[in-house]
């Protein structure tokens, strides 16, 4: 699990999502999707290597005044296309707002990460529908998916994304889990002067937020897959596509 890391020095969650096995045995392929925090710290051999790993495609799921804040440092030589589909979250605006000016007591601030992730599924449908149908565009991998630290918004997307590939639940929480090995120093967004306690909260991944997701999932469709299908629109022609570019046997 370790190993999947790219070690890079300006973008410490950066990982490929390859290697998991599915429920029916077959293998998530290796080198074709990539999950990442921000890229807007990268040094000059950290996008030597992402030139190398051979992405095309970048799903930047930050939202526009993130994108202007810290824009992504790439090599120019290496052209990709960059789908710019961010937002924030409603309760993560909030989140962010009460670090800042340390309003919020701990419990206060894990209620606002699980509400976080309950909207998710709810309000940004529309968003992660488009991440789905990004890949299956021709020509689309490897692609990387990234937002600020790779925790919430990105880890969101590669569990949708890992389930429509049929990886098993357990799997999927073990590698959203992974987070708390690479953390992003998240100083640059809410300053120094916080409550480290919070900002613990804030910063984990927990498999309860996660749960929460999947929870309001399950509540409104029934389970994960019906949410694939009826709440981002993707067709079992779609999901097979998917299937076939990401899957080994």
């Amino acid at each position: 699990m370790m190993e999947r890391s790219l070690a890079l020095q300006g973008a410490v969650n950066c990982r490929d999502i390859g290697g998991y096995l599915t429920t029916d045995s077959r293998r998530v392929r290796w080198g074709r999707v990539l999950r990442s925090d921000s890229l807007s710290e990268l040094s000059t051999a950290d996008r030597s290597a992402l030139g190398a790993s051979g992405v095309r495609t970048i799903i930047d799921l930050r939202h526009e005044n993130e994108r202007r804040r810290h824009p992504s440092r790439w090599d120019d030589q290496v052209p990709v296309r960059t789908h710019a589909i961010g937002f924030i979250p409603r309760s993560g605006q909030r989140l962010m707002d009460g670090v800042r000016r340390k309003t919020l007591s701990r419990s206060a601030a894990r209620e606002l990460v699980l509400e976080l992730y309950r909207e998710l599924p709810l309000e940004h449908a529309h968003h992660y529908a488009r991440l789905l149908h990004v890949l299956l565009e021709a020509d689309a991998l490897p692609a990387l998916v990234h937002c600020t630290s790779g925790k919430d918004r990105t880890g969101f997307g590669i569990a949708v994304l890992l389930s429509a590939l049929g990886v098993g639940r357990e799997t999927i929480v073990a590698d959203y889990l992974l987070t708390n090995s690479y953390q992003r120093d998240l100083a640059f967004m809410v300053g120094t002067d916080v409550d480290p306690e919070v900002l613990a909260i804030v910063k984990a991944a927990d498999a309860e937020y996660l749960g929460a997701a999947f929870d309001a999932i399950e509540r409104t469709w029934g389970e994960v897959h019906q949410f694939i299908r009826q709440g981002l629109g993707l067709s079992e022609r779609d999901l097979a596509r998917l299937q076939e570019l990401l899957l080994e046997d």
